[in-house]
């Protein structure tokens, strides 16, 4: 315990500071410390109060919405929700002014959500080092009319609670639940809401495969990470014609709703199982792939070591839709072949019971078609591969010469419709030209193997040259047609010419504009005319002197006496020289 003299020291300590604070705000800051404090504690019931009206606000809404409002909620797990908030994305936000939204670019999360790949023809900022944003509903109601309906979507938190947003808060990870509110006391304006964002989302991946994969998550597996691939034809994907018409013919037998019939009334159960083996890269993943575009299936791609468990797996295949495509990836790079007596696991966690279970398992999904890729067959164990698990066993090895003849043509056909792999050459025709050189070299294969080079070369050189005269001899015809047409013009504006002097009544002399241009149209004629336009001056001339003569005759009569000079007799005047003007064609 301190003594007296300590205490009395400790406390004048604290008045000193006390002081010497108070007076730093009052005379440095210019700030009482009391005002500072009473206007704290104003301003702390002041959000007290605001918070508590907040709060009754709400409970009021609530209870008016028991009786005027129609909700339905939706889970963030969800592929409906995913599919309102984009719905809302594209439809409402760009039409409303709202302060606070979630920004997220196009790329694919692996928790992400419907993405709709860059590959419109919807204009936009494509650049390499930049993606596209899209703006989504963050927390909170969000007010839109919809068919004539008011509807609020309440995003809610992770607490269940759709706090006001702010500056710091984060964004939602797209889990979070939605409440979905109609005015009115029926759900049937929701639900025809509802189809609309789905038929929205259907109507932009019409041209899409939707590939999903399992997230990494020990204790809640889901699937997730919608990603919108480009639907491939299966002319894409070149391995033996025979069988790939065989496997499509299998599967759209099975898909048949007259098939599920079948097998429910037979008590037969309603799968389909498909192993793909091969080298690496012979198209096993690509044909799957392009598969589930034809039969406008979902894919579900499942990698084995990303699952923890058999647990894990069980519960992914049983959140599998009745109508999918499961592609197990390189099904022999996580176990090895059980020997006799030992028990086979695959790594990581699965075990080759827990496959079995999901794919022919008393709890195992049905209506779905698994298809299981591989390297080396010779590794899986004949339990995982017999029948009634894998239906058929399909090898793809390396492209055989009709596919490697269909994917020549294709790669260098210029569009969908031509087939043709050098310009001007069709199919028929590139056929019957490398059987004619094939003929010439009938007795020499293998110079007819070096010099085919040479020979396409020589070849794609003549139909080169081949064209250019054509194209030649095309623009010099339609030169020729383009002066004949002008040829037209002239004589047509000619004729009109005369058509307006005749009405006029008056003709074109030879100085005139219109003549130079039928001198220019018809030299023979206008020539003829202008001797006709010289005899007329000609014979006018002489008409004015014989006028002007005859004054003077009359003067020698009434006189007798002849003029002094005879020699100085004016003499005839000779004809102007007429001179032909030359006007422009253009004029």
């Amino acid at each position: 315990m301190p003594k007296p003299d300590s205490a009395r020291l400790l406390a004048l300590a604290g008045l000193c500071r006390r002081l010497v604070l108070q007076r730093f705000f009052k005379e440095w800051l210019k700030i009482n410390l009391t005002t500072l404090a009473l206007a704290l504690s104003i301003f702390g019931a002041a959000s007290a109060g605001i918070g508590q009206i907040q709060d009754l606000g709400r409970r009021i809404w609530n209870s008016i919405a028991k009786f005027f409002v129609s909700s339905i909620s939706v889970s963030g797990d969800d592929k409906l929700n995913q599919e309102i908030i984009h719905w809302l994305g594209h439809h409402v936000l760009p039409r409303q002014e709202l302060r606070s939204l979630t920004a997220q670019t196009e790329s694919l999360s692996y928790y992400g959500s419907y993405q709709i790949l860059a590959m419109r023809e919807l204009g936009g900022d494509h650049r390499k080092d930049r993606e596209p944003i899209h703006y989504m509903p963050s927390f909170g109601i969000t007010w839109f009319f919809h068919g004539g309906n008011l509807f609020m979507v309440r995003r809610l938190d992770g607490d269940g609670t759709s706090k006001a947003p702010h500056a710091f808060k984060g964004a939602p990870k797209e889990t979070e639940h939605l409440v979905v509110m109609c005015l009115g006391r029926s759900v049937a304006p929701i639900k025809r809401f509802f189809d609309t964002c789905q038929q929205f989302v259907d109507s932009q991946r019409e041209s899409f495969v939707k590939v999903r994969v399992p997230n990494p998550s020990s204790y809640n597996p889901k699937w997730r990470g919608v990603l919108l691939r480009p639907i491939w034809p299966l002319e894409t994907v070149h391995f033996d014609p025979a069988v790939k018409e065989e496997l499509v013919e299998d599967i759209a037998r099975y898909c048949n709703e007259e098939t599920r019939r079948y097998y429910r009334l037979r008590g037969i159960p309603y799968r389909r199982g498909y192993l793909l083996h091969g080298p690496p890269g012979t198209g096993k993943t690509s044909l799957s792939l392009a598969l589930a575009g034809h039969f406008e299936l979902d894919l579900y791609l499942l990698h084995l070591p990303t699952v923890s468990g058999d647990d894990n797996l069980g519960i992914l295949f049983q959140r599998l839709p009745d109508r999918c495509m499961v592609v197990i990836e390189d099904i022999d790079a996580v176990g090895i072949k059980r020997k006799p007596g030992e028990k086979k696991e695959y790594q990581y966690g699965c075990t080759l019971s827990g496959l079995l279970n999901v794919l022919d398992g008393v709890a195992s999904s049905e209506g779905r078609v698994v298809f299981m890729t591989s390297n080396h067959p010779e590794n899986l164990d004949e339990a995982l591969i017999r029948p009634g698990r894998i239906d058929r066993i399909i090898y793809m090895g390396k492209i055989g010469q009709p596919s490697a003849k269909e994917m020549f043509l294709r790669m260098y056909a210029s569009d969908e419709k031509d087939k043709a792999p050098v310009p001007g050459l069709e199919k028929e025709r590139l056929e019957f030209l490398l059987q004619g050189y094939l003929l010439g070299h009938r007795d020499a294969p293998g110079v007819a193997a070096e010099g085919i080079a040479e020979w396409a070369v020589r070849e794609q050189e003549r139909e080169e040259q081949q064209r250019k005269e054509e194209e030649k001899a095309k623009a010099k015809a339609e030169l020729e047609a383009e002066e004949k047409e002008a040829e037209k013009e002239k004589k047509k504006a000619y004729k009109k010419s005369e058509e307006d002097a005749d009405k006029g009544g008056s003709r074109c002399c030879c100085v005139c504009p219109c003549f130079a241009l039928r001198a220019k149209l018809h030299p023979e004629e206008t020539s003829a005319t202008k001797r006709e336009s010289i005899r007329a001056v000609d014979e006018d001339n002489t008409t004015a002197d014989a006028e002007t003569q005859e004054p003077k005759d009359n003067t020698e009569a009434r006189t007798g006496e002849p003029e002094a000079n005879d020699s100085t007799e004016e003499k005839p005047a000779e004809p102007e020289e007429v001179v032909e003007v030359a006007i422009p064609s253009d004029a």
